[in-house]
């Protein structure tokens, strides 16, 4: 059976019963526009997205003029022609507006798709006005609500959307005005139309994608309205919150102008302070079942307003990891770093800097520093805001591999040798989208790495007992797991630039080896859990070693020319890498050896005990044990530094002489694991036979 409004009956339709090519482009958008419904309710949606935006832009492009607008400006009181116009203009909106909010924002395409769009919303809300004033029957006023009530449903998002990119706060407070203004409006028109067709539901399955989520971006009904009116009248918090923030910025900039003691804190601005944490904690609780939504609409902020500041470092000038004493935020990451404040110094510090719209996390962070209480709950956002971006980051590739699984299954039925024309938009589409993808990824990884540092100060700078018992129960809680996996084991797309790729796995070890050796010396731990850490820590830093000899020995046979400086760069890189695992786990089994003890038992350290427990390793797929695998890796690195190398290649030279000690001290450290016992009942330890260097 094929129903009357599928693309299968237009073409039989229409495939005799047309004027010429244009005649036939004109018929098939009218009917797509008119039929959304049912025409979308496909697997294929983002290929009949990508044809009908196409075919808009053809059919609205006159002699190299391009006006996005098809048909008459406004209603000439031709019912059914204007039906066609505003079905047309409405779903090209749609699906343009669906792809702007998937652009990089500042983005040559982002910005051409938002310049259309600030031309044809206005122009559609004129041609609707006018239709609505207009004298229709009852029956032709039912037909043209549901159209209506999608454009209002499409200003509102657009409208919200504004609101939520703007770095202004009287624009971003118009705009959600204007938002909820036309979610008013559209709720009202289907409260209309359910008089006359109970239970109404509007579908919309060409405006869904995998970023939005939520029943209202499929259909469109009263139910699903009225759940998404609470939900953004529950986040008008955070604007209230902000616009506060704000107001004390202003008050508190006015009073440095005219006093020098005008840097002090005033018991009404800690009003206020209590005032807006109160309300930003109650919605931002990490413990409530939408803890990662919001979490994720704190990251998304975050991210909007400091993702230019949010930098790769820069493998000429990546500082070793082992020397923390070195390392200081602020140098590494500039401004961004002031934006998190965990200082009451700090937060007072950023109150002056008015005129930039802050974000939301700094709203916070400097409101409970301020009033110096809830570090617990800072760290447990920040936490959750690195497990958020880090799932974020896997939802995104996941979402890639399945659209180039799609793609591939395209490719085996379609021959496309006559499509692969340089310049073709689809193939420079297909490079954006790419390019989109790796920017996102990394953006994800830097995101997280920054919240780490974070937590990292949080725990070297406060020693509150509240915070202890929150650093406790994330030590056992799955996501520090999760996070130290996710740092040591990270890689880009294989798109991504090779070095910026290795660069960036170098300062993820370093912030894993920050957060992990803070945690280590906190006093206010008891000893399992410090144990626990390391085990974790330990686990991992083996199944990344395990992870580099194979991504090294890809890269020593593969076929790139040695003589060249970025292959020789990659390897220099990748030896640092390697060189700093090693040295961790060197240092690790030292301070941790098993024993002998009086009794003739062996007391097996706990790192050896978490690396044979295949449960911690998530190893059961291996065909041979973790010990087994990691235990070749280094016999693997020692052969390679004895019998492969080329004495005439200086780059073979530096890297056999940056791993020959990490390396050798790692196995070491090993065979020295299982334990002696050296005098009544005393501990061997691997320090005792390690020079100073």
């Amino acid at each position: 059976f094929i129903a009357s409004t599928s693309l299968n009956a237009f073409i039989a339709s229409t495939s005799l019963k047309n004027s010429g090519p244009r005649n036939v482009l004109d018929q098939f958008l009218v009917h797509v526009s008119l039929n959304t419904g049912d025409v979308f309710e496909t697997d294929i949606v983002d290929s009949l997205s990508s044809c009908v935006t196409d075919c808009f832009d053809m059919m609205t492009t006159n002699a190299d003029r391009y006006t996005p607008w098809y048909g008459m400006e406004s209603f000439d009181g031709n019912l059914e022609l204007a039906t066609r116009v505003l079905a047309v203009n409405l779903l090209s909106a749609e699906l343009r507006f669906k792809r702007c909010e998937s652009h990089d924002i500042g983005s040559h395409e982002h910005q051409e798709d938002s310049d259309v769009l600030a031309f044809i919303i206005p122009n559609l809300l004129h041609f609707v006005s006018t239709l609505s004033q207009s004298e229709v029957s009852i029956e032709e006023r039912q037909n043209i609500l549901p159209l209506q009530c999608r454009f209002y449903w499409l200003a509102s998002s657009y409208h919200l959307w504004i609101g939520r990119c703007s770095n202004d706060s009287s624009i971003s407070c118009d705009a959600e005005n204007a938002g909820l203004t036309f979610l008013d409006r559209a709720m009202a028109l289907l409260s209309e139309l359910s008089l006359h067709r109970n239970g109404l539901t509007i579908k919309t399955p060409h405006i869904k994608s995998p970023a939005r989520r939520g029943d209202h971006w499929s259909e469109l009904s009263t139910e699903t309205l009225s759940k998404y009116r609470e939900h953004l009248q529950s986040s008008s918090i955070v604007s209230r919150a902000r616009q506060l923030y704000q107001e004390i910025q202003n008050g508190f900039q006015s009073e440095a102008d005219g006093d020098e003691t005008g840097n002090i804190i005033t018991a009404d601005d800690k009003l206020k302070f209590a005032s807006l944490s109160t309300e930003l904690l109650e919605r931002y609780a990490v413990n409530g079942e939408k803890s990662t939504d919001v979490i994720e609409e704190l990251l998304n902020d975050f991210l909007l307003l400091h993702e230019d500041h949010l930098h790769a470092p820069d493998a000429n000038n990546q500082s070793s990891p082992g020397r923390l004493s070195n390392w200081k935020g602020q140098t590494h990451w500039g401004e961004i770093w002031a934006g998190i404040p965990l200082s009451k110094a700090a937060g007072i510090k950023s109150l002056p800097k008015q005129g930039s719209r802050p974000s939301i996390i700094q709203v916070l962070t400097s409101s409970l520093i301020i009033l110096e209480e809830k570090a617990s709950s800072i760290f447990l956002i920040l936490s959750k805001l690195v497990y958020t971006a880090l799932l974020s980051r896997a939802r995104a590739r996941t979402q890639a591999q399945r659209l180039r699984r799609e793609s591939d299954s395209s490719d085996s039925q379609i021959d496309f040798e006559e499509s692969k024309q340089e310049g073709t938009d689809d193939w420079k589409f297909s490079d954006t989208t790419k390019t989109s993808n790796i920017k996102r990824d990394q953006l994800m990884l830097l995101a997280a790495n920054l919240f780490t540092d974070k937590m990292t100060e949080m725990i070297k700078s406060n020693n509150d007992a509240e915070l202890h018992n929150v650093l406790e129960d994330f030590a056992e809680s799955g996501d520090f797991c999760s996070i130290i996996f996710s740092f040591l084991n990270a890689s880009l797309f294989e798109q991504a630039d090779v070095i910026e790729n290795l660069s960036l796995q170098i300062d993820l070890f370093r912030s894993s080896q920050q957060i992990v050796l803070a945690l280590r010396e906190c006093d206010g731990l008891a000893s399992g859990t410090r144990q626990k850490i390391e085990s974790i820590y330990f686990v991992t830093l083996v199944k990344s070693i395990i992870r580099q000899k194979r991504e090294f020995t890809d890269l020593k046979s593969s076929a790139s020319d040695k003589r060249l400086k970025k292959w020789q760069i990659q390897v220099c890189i990748k030896a640092d890498l390697i060189s700093f695992t090693a040295t961790e786990i060197a240092e690790l089994l030292s301070l941790n050896p098993s024993s002998v003890n009086e009794d003739g038992s062996v007391c097996a350290s706990h790192l050896i005990k978490a690396i044979t427990d295949s449960d911690v390793l998530h190893s059961q797929s291996c065909q041979s044990s973790p010990l087994a695998q990691f235990s070749e890796a280094l016999l693997w690195f020692w052969k390679f530094l004895y019998n492969t190398f080329d004495a005439s290649s200086p780059t073979e030279n530096l890297v056999r002489n940056r791993l020959m000690v990490p390396i050798s001290s790692a196995i070491i450290a090993l065979c020295g694991s299982p334990g002696v016992s050296i005098a009544d009942g005393e501990n061997f330890n691997l320090a005792d036979y390690f020079d100073s260097e």
